[in-house]
This record gives structure tokens, C-alpha cells and sequence, in this order.
């Protein structure tokens, strides 16, 4: 009985369950056929308009105008048929009474707008409750958790034995789709995950924006769909880049570009027993700031080891100090690490740490070089300073400890950056990074590059030699003779080696 409703429908009122909106109005009124006496469904969505015509159009399936001729759904249910046009929230015809002033509709609604109170659903659909307004990109965190806290009221609503049928697009990393997912993760007996993309690239890169790649180089999840073929899919995505991605691929990021893939991220990890025991060790630190509200929250850190041109993280903070426990912290860091520098972001109101600092380290018999870091004023200039660490981190000269205790906290700031509102860790390492110069890379040739230099300036002298003797060219076994004549005059001219025969060395 409860699949036949579906078939029905697809025969007589012409659906195509090719979205998943369609999809879950089926969905409704099979749980509607099969437990009409009984079942209560909490449909949620973006806005109370949205969430209200999808439970009306739910409803409506079971209205027959006087006088209209049944459909076969009418038919078979003509215990659920209403003659009146129905609103949500609505009951079936033959609900059971639970009293005067029953609060447990059949069907209701609801939205992050209002939250619901007073009934308990057995059947909670959210569909597509976020949206560019509450949840996307250039949301507020406020706006986001807003959504969260709404959604995560009303589940604890749900009857004993209930059902959450979750469905919609993310819209940003940390939006509620996301937490629904970290949580379905770590408890798999409980909730099931399907994720899917229209397309997936064969090399595994990110869709970029203004380049659509030709068809050979992707797999169609759903190419046999009409509006969801190659040609289909090339045009919405040179349309609106943005919300094909959040729409078509399903991706937390949407369209803001990735400045720190996180495939290249991952590589760039290293155990601590590769790490070089040699080289010079600094502590970075950003003190909290209410200046600024990326900064008004905590005060950030992070501890590098500088080793032939490479920087390699230590460890990494992230806290809510007061002013003598962030001393403490700072004193007790340089001392267990062996810190050669600490360096501090002078950012507004930070200038009592000094005192507090020094006062620490005279107590525990600490010596240490401290650095006043400039404090840029402008986003602009961290954030670029920020960026410059990609390159460095794609060729291997940034290199993050597995061991860290807040490694979590600095692969979310790099990899998901400018879409979060925290970037201390990153702020730090980017300020650590400049410990190393550009020309120490030079120090870390290969003995292949090293040897073609030394070619290269062999060469080069030869060649002048030749022109002072009026040779403009000269064969292989001719240089290797002119070699072997500059080489012995070096010799004897530095006395390297012992006197040549001959009376050559004078």
C-alpha cells in the first residue's frame, strides 16, 4: 500500500522526481497513505512562504473540487479526500481526536525564521533550509548559527522513534548541512550519508572559474538527464559560477576561490621524527585585540623551527587568556621549546604584554630575544601576506607537525581562508615565513643545479681564454686540452697539490 501512491502519482499527475523537492512531496504523502490517522510531518525550509506552499502542495494532493472527476489516488484513499481547498497546517479527515486544542497537525511547517514549540513530529524534513540570505558566503556568522540553533530546536521535538529526512545544498563550510555531516560521520549506525556532485573531474582539481573543461575530462554523475547533460551544465556554470557551484556540486565553498587546496595542504604534513632536531626555534604571537572583530576573540600563536630555508610548525595556539595567563603561557612555551625569538604582533592595546612577559621570564630565568612585530592596519595586507604562504607551502618549505594539539584549528584556517572569520594561526606563520630569506633557496640547490653552474662558468671562462688567442671557436678535444692547461695554472697559482713536473711550478 505505501509504494502504490508513488506509482500513482507519476502516472496521473505527471512527476518527474528528478529534484529532490518533487522527490519528498512524494515522499509526504506515502507516510501520509500508509499512517494518516497518526503521522505528523514537520516540513522546514529557508522561509515560512517557501516551507508553506511546499507542505500546501503535499496537502492539496488529497483536495477534490465538488463536481471534478477523482483521480485514482482519490480512489483508493477516499478517507483522506477534502473538499474544502486545505492550508497548512493541516489534518487528515480521519485523525484521531487527541483533544481539544491538538497541536499534532498531520502537516506543518516551519522555517529558521520560527522556530516550532508545543508538538512533536514523527517526521522532520528539512529541504534546503539554507540559502544565499542565511547561510552563504558572505553571511555573518551570527546569520549562520541562527540557522543551527533553529534547526537543532526543532529536531529535539521529534517523537521517540522519529524520522529526520535531511536534503538541500551547502552553502558554506560551517553551515548546519555541515554539522549534520561531521555528526553523521562519527555515529554511522544512526545516520546514513549520500553526497553526490553532478560531475566529478578525472584529475581530481576544483572547477575554477572561466574554465569549463571539455567532456572527456569528467565523469556526468547524471548525464542522462536533459538538464543535467554536458551542454546543460557548461551553461549554467558560465551563467552564475557561484551557484553552480553550490547547486551543481555540491560544494561548502561555493564560489569563493581556494587559496590553500587541500590536497596540497595534506602533503605539506610531516611526524615529528623527520623534523630536524638543528636550526633556530620562534615563537610568533597575536594577542587578542577588540579592535578588530577577527581579532576581538582569542589570542593565537605558533612555534617554528627555521632549517635550511625550510620552516617547520611545531605547534600552534588558540585561546582566551587573561592578561598574567598569557605570560604564563608565553614564558612556559619559550622554555619548554627552547625558543631563540619571540616575536609579538603589536596589534592596538597589546603593549601591557610586555611588562607581564618580562616579568615571566625574569621569574623562571629565561633569556630571550623579543621582536616587536608592525601591526598592519589594513585586511588587505595580512591577507596578502597570508597568500604569499601558498606557493611556499605547494613547494614543500612550509611544513605542518602531525603532533600539534590545535592541527585541526590550522588546517581550517588555510584551507577554508577568507571563509572563516579566525586567520591568527595563519597571521603567525605568515610572520615566520619571513625568517626565511629568498636567497637562502640558493642553499638548498641541487648538486645537479650546482654542477651546471660550475659548467656554465668553465665554459664561460674557457671561451674568454680562446678569444685572447685569437681562436673564435674550437673542437671537443681542443677545449679539453685549454681545460686541462687552466686547471694546472690555477693549481700551481693557489699551490693546490703537489709541484708539477717540469719546473712548471716555478
Amino acid at each position: 500500500m505505501v509504494d502504490a501512491p508513488s506509482q500513482l502519482f507519476l502516472i496521473t499527475d505527471g512527476f518527474i522526481p528528478t529534484h529532490n523537492t518533487t522527490a519528498k512531496r512524494i515522499d509526504r504523502a506515502q507516510w501520509i497513505c500508509a499512517f494518516s490517522s497518526e503521522i505528523t510531518i514537520l516540513v522546514e525550509s529557508a522561509t515560512q512562504p517557501l516551507a508553506m506552499a511546499s507542505a500546501g502542495s503535499t496537502a492539496r494532493l488529497f483536495y477534490q473540487a465538488r463536481g471534478s472527476r477523482p483521480r485514482l489516488i482519490h480512489l483508493m484513499f477516499p478517507e483522506l479526500v477534502v473538499d474544502r481547498w486545505p492550508e497548512p497546517p493541516w489534518n487528515t479527515p480521519n485523525r484521531i481526536d487527541f483533544g481539544p486544542g491538538d497541536l499534532d497537525y498531520t502537516l506543518s511547517f516551519t522555517s529558521p525564521k520560527s522556530s516550532q514549540s508545543g508538538w512533536h513530529p514523527f517526521l522532520i524534513e528539512p529541504d534546503d533550509v539554507e540559502d544565499t540570505e542565511n547561510s552563504g558566503i558572505g553571511v555573518s556568522h551570527e546569520v549562520r548559527q541562527r540557522v543551527i540553533d533553529v534547526c537543532d530546536q526543532n529536531e529535539n521535538l521529534l517523537r521517540d522513534g522519529g524520522f529526520i529526512n535531511i536534503c538541500g545544498t551547502r552553502y558554506h563550510p560551517f553551515d548546519w548541512h555541515a554539522k549534520c555531516l561531521d555528526r553523521a560521520a562519527m555515529n554511522p549506525d544512526s545516520w546514513e550519508i549520500l553526497v553526490r556532485s553532478s560531475l566529478t573531474l578525472r584529475n581530481g582539481t576544483r572547477l575554477m572559474p572561466g574554465d569549463f573543461p571539455p567532456e572527456d575530462d569528467m565523469i556526468l554523475h547524471f548525464g542522462e538527464f536533459a538538464n543535467l547533460s554536458y551542454n546543460e551544465l557548461r551553461e549554467k556554470f558560465y551563467a552564475n559560477y557561484e551557484s553552480f557551484m553550490a547547486q551543481q556540486m555540491n560544494d561548502p565553498q561555493g564560489g569563493a576561490v581556494v587559496r590553500f587546496e587541500e590536497r596540497f595542504y595534506n602533503t605539506a604534513q610531516i611526524v615529528p621524527a623527520r623534523i630536524p632536531l638543528n636550526g633556530d626555534t620562534y615563537l610568533c604571537w597575536r594577542p587578542r585585540c577588540g579592535a578588530d572583530k577577527k581579532m576581538a576573540k582569542y589570542s593565537e600563536g605558533a612555534i617554528a623551527r627555521v632549517v635550511d630555508g625550510r620552516i617547520y610548525i611545531l605547534e600552534a595556539y588558540q585561546g582566551q587568556y587573561t592578561a598574567s595567563g598569557e605570560a604564563e603561557k608565553i614564558a612556559f612555551q619559550v622554555k619548554q621549546h627552547g625558543i631563540k625569538g619571540l616575536m609579538i604582533i603589536a596589534v592596538p592595546g597589546s603593549d601591557y604584554l610586555w611588562v607581564n612577559v618580562r616579568n615571566e621570564f625574569l621569574k623562571r630565568n629565561i633569556s630571550c630575544q623579543i621582536q616587536w612585530i608592525d601591526f598592519e592596519d589594513s585586511q588587505v595586507l595580512r591577507t596578502a601576506a597570508i597568500e604569499q604562504l601558498e606557493p611556499m607551502i605547494k613547494t614543500g618549505r612550509v611544513l605542518f607537525s602531525t603532533a600539534m594539539a590545535r592541527a585541526a584549528e590550522t588546517r581550517k584556517q588555510f584551507v577554508h581562508f577568507g571563509l572563516i572569520e579566525e586567520d591568527g594561526i595563519a597571521h603567525c606563520i605568515s610572520k615566520l615565513a619571513g625568517l626565511v630569506s629568498i636567497s637562502l633557496m640558493r642553499a638548498n640547490m641541487q648538486e645537479e643545479e650546482l654542477a651546471y653552474m660550475r659548467r656554465r662558468r668553465e665554459d664561460a671562462l674557457l671561451s674568454q681564454f680562446l678569444e685572447q688567442q685569437g681562436y673564435n671557436q674550437a673542437d671537443e678535444m681542443m677545449k679539453q686540452k685549454m681545460a686541462a692547461t687552466l686547471d694546472a695554472m690555477s693549481r700551481v697559482a693557489n699551490r693546490i697539490g703537489p709541484p708539477l713536473p717540469g719546473g712548471l711550478d716555478g
